[in-house]
């Protein structure tokens, strides 16, 4: 996960010209049936986000 996040949000090896941004504090918990993921995202609404899990 901090992979994914790292090359999203830097540290990644991109050679994007993006504004540093903050990594946001998750957690990943694996449950008997179910993954649940929480995430501190400042200034974003729960309805304005949207995960996709591929």
């Amino acid at each position: 996960m901090d992979r994914i996040f790292d090359q999203i949000f830097g540290d990644g090896g991109s050679s994007y010209n993006l504004p540093t941004l903050q990594k946001p504090n998750i957690e990943l918990r694996d449950t008997f049936d179910s993954l649940i993921l929480r995430a501190e995202i400042p200034g974003v609404d729960n309805k304005d986000l949207e995960v996709e899990v591929a």
